[in-house]
């Protein structure tokens, strides 16, 4: 056996001529999932960032307690409780023709990522917007 062969074993290149079909798929999804909740998370938090600096206190609560519980809980149990359990209505989502060919619908997907993607600027960005309105021109 040649060095070129051990490498390919070793590096397995059976199993990706294989799943690599599959392995593309899932790194496609991926990088959908992260442009998609990237651009919805950054457009929420600013809105969060702009409701925590409200002058009205009912929408600087909810704002605060939307970043307490988003940031204050682990991301795979938002996941895990988004996925699965709004994933038991598939009927509701099948007749407005969001559940995707028997899979879980990208909705759920990406909801999870994007409302936790969400509370992280808009944290930071009312820290920033509050900076900056104090600051003399």
């Amino acid at each position: 056996m040649t060095a070129g062969e051990r490498f390919a074993e070793w590096l397995g290149l059976e199993l990706f001529q294989r799943y690599g079909a599959q392995l593309l798929e899932g790194l496609l999804l991926t990088l959908q999932l992260v442009a998609l909740s990237s651009s919805v998370g950054m457009v929420l938090g600013l809105l969060l960032a702009l409701g925590r600096t409200s002058r009205w206190r009912s929408l600087q609560y909810a704002c605060r307690a939307y970043v307490y519980f988003f940031r204050g809980s682990p991301l795979l149990a938002q996941l895990f409780l988004i996925y699965y359990g709004l994933g038991s209505f598939h009927g509701f989502w099948r007749d407005l023709g969001l559940w995707g060919g028997g899979r879980r619908p990208m909705v759920l997907r990406f909801a999870g990522v994007h409302l936790e993607y969400g509370s992280l600027p808009g944290r930071d960005l009312s820290r920033r917007i509050a900076l900056c309105a104090a600051c003399p021109l």
